[in-house]
Parts: structure tokens; sequence; C-alpha cells
């Protein structure tokens, strides 16, 4: 799967699950946003899976970024600067947009448990 794939799943599935908890949606990531019932509210387990897959992806980014580096360092001739200059920003972009994601988690983790009830 190439990178910029890679990426936009992955900001398509970040969206997904801002859309969903901006509306009280569950997020659906095969296809649109179903509203949640109290029969069918979905499980932590999902939550954490996709947040896992995200990780998981800025990981293959990062790694795929190094190795770039590395080959261009080592004298690949098919590695030109470039591919590897656009893939260290990739690599940068995507782990400042997980830091985000994850600022935003903790922000709202504080709220919920300084809420009374």
């Amino acid at each position: 799967m190439d990178v910029s794939t890679k990426m936009n799943s992955m900001l398509a599935q970040m969206k997904a699950m801002e859309q969903a908890a901006s509306m009280d949606k569950a997020p659906n990531i095969g296809g649109g946003l179903n509203p949640v019932s109290p029969t069918s509210q979905s499980s932590p387990s999902d939550f954490a899976n996709v947040f896992k897959s995200a990780i998981d992806s800025v990981n293959e980014i990062q790694k795929e970024s190094g190795a770039l580096s590395t080959g261009y360092i080592n004298g690949d001739p098919t590695i030109d600067i470039t591919r590897v200059m656009v893939a260290n920003q990739k690599s940068g972009l995507a782990f400042q947009s997980m830091l985000q994601v994850r600022n935003k988690l903790v922000e709202s983790y504080k709220e919920v448990m300084n809420m009374s009830i």
C-alpha cells in the first residue's frame, strides 16, 4: 500500500471518528455513519482497534521514511533526494497529527473525569 494511501486512510478514519463524536453517532469505517441506539453501541475495543491501526500506519510511514533515508545515505542510485525529503515531511506530518489526536484524547479524558455527576 502506498504511503499517501495509508495517510489518506488514516485521515479518513480520524475524520469519521471526529464527525461521529460531534454528532453522537458511532463511526462505521467501511461506509457512512450509523446512529447509536441503546442496543447497538460500539465497544471500546472498536475504538482501540481504530486507534491502534492509525498508530501502526504512522509507524509504517516512519519506517518507510527511515528506509529511504538510509538508502540515500548509502548511495542507492534509485533513490533521489526529493523522494527522501517528501517521505520525511510525510512522516513528520503523520506523527504531528497523531500527537495532536493524542493530546485531544487526553484533554477530553481529563474533562470527563472532572465532570460532576
